[in-house]
């Protein structure tokens, strides 16, 4: 991945709407309650040949962490999107073989942070505070195409899902984001590539940084957001167009048993799409178990049909002359 770090970004910081820095970091202070507390959002968007997929949907929930933490964002949903489109643009293409990269598809990252630095204050701000927004766009790094034929590894995390009573909003995405990167951390130091939460009552809540999805015979299962997962725009957009594939959508509480007993374990977030699970280490386990596909020496072929009808999707919404999403 070496080759992916080098490749220089697109980066910008607006503060209060106002161009701060263009290819620099814009000057955060390393005493604001941004950086000390982990007060700020962030929206992570993926764009097809320069343009990105459902960029009003992640920029709402954005704008809904804003006003969480009282954060002027200084742009409207219109204003960011065709900012996070500007900056997909701005990423030349790569060829997409021999370093994990996406030809012309980007990453782009919109995150928005305090300014503030009265950390020690305990006075509740009755206004929005000065913010600063950051937008970041590099070539996108994606699993391999072995990854996609036969699956990865996954490992049952320790780390339960946070419930949704304990967070105002679990469909925003903070840069307190400490709870899956320690999910992840453990699961790759177990030699997997994802982490798989339990929801404080033991059932299946969701990846650390993704949505999770079981196949069982034409009907396709997803944890509800009761669990603490939140509701992606990739698991939307799923459950929207899977009736496409062949499947019935159920949303149901799923006990980690039928990691094992469906037909199929996938696992979806913008920058994987869907992306097969063929081995998961069970919670207080020291052995891989393959999923029902991986022991039976099936292909993942209803993971395939549904990102397919993702893609189909994607393709419609992104082309050139495409309605622009409001």
């Amino acid at each position: 991945m070496s080759a992916y770090r080098n490749i220089p970004a697109f980066v910008r910081t607006y503060r209060d709407g106002c161009l701060v820095d263009s290819d620099a970091s814009g000057g955060v202070p390393i005493t604001s309650r941004g950086v000390e507390l982990g007060e700020g959002a962030f929206a992570t968007l993926r764009g097809y040949r320069g343009r990105c997929f459902r960029p009003a949907a992640h920029i709402r929930i954005l704008e809904e962490g804003a006003a969480m933490f009282g954060l002027r964002l200084g742009f409207d949903t219109a204003g960011l999107s065709r900012l996070a489109d500007e900056a997909a643009r701005s990423v030349a293409p790569v060829p997409a073989h021999g370093h994990g990269l996406s030809g012309s598809d980007a990453y782009v990252r919109i995150t928005v942070t305090s300014a503030a630095s009265d950390v020690e204050s305990t006075r509740e701000r009755e206004c929005e505070c000065e913010s600063l927004v950051a937008v970041v766009a590099r070539p996108l790094s994606v699993p391999s195409a072995d990854d996609y034929q036969h699956g990865i590894r996954a490992a049952v995390a320790t780390q339960r899902r946070v419930p949704r009573a304990c967070v105002s909003d679990p469909n925003v995405k903070t840069t307190s984001y400490a709870l899956p990167v320690l999910a992840r951390r453990e699961a790759q130091r177990q030699g997997a590539a994802e982490a798989i939460m339990l929801c404080t009552e033991g059932s299946l809540a969701c990846g650390a940084m993704s949505n999770l999805f079981l196949i069982a015979g034409h009907t396709l299962f997803t944890p509800p957001t009761s669990t603490g997962c939140r509701a992606g725009i990739t698991r939307d957009a799923v459950c929207e167009i899977a009736s496409d594939a062949g499947f019935e959508v159920r949303t149901e509480p799923l006990d980690p048993g039928m990691l094992f007993d469906a037909d199929e374990v996938f696992l979806t977030n913008t920058r994987i799409e869907c992306l097969p699970v063929a081995h998961v280490l069970p919670l207080r386990s020291d052995a891989y178990r393959p999923t029902k596909a991986a022991r039976l020496g099936l292909p993942f072929a209803g993971t395939e049909r549904i990102r397919c009808a993702l893609r189909n999707l994607i393709d419609r919404e992104t082309r050139d002359g495409a309605p622009v999403e409001s």
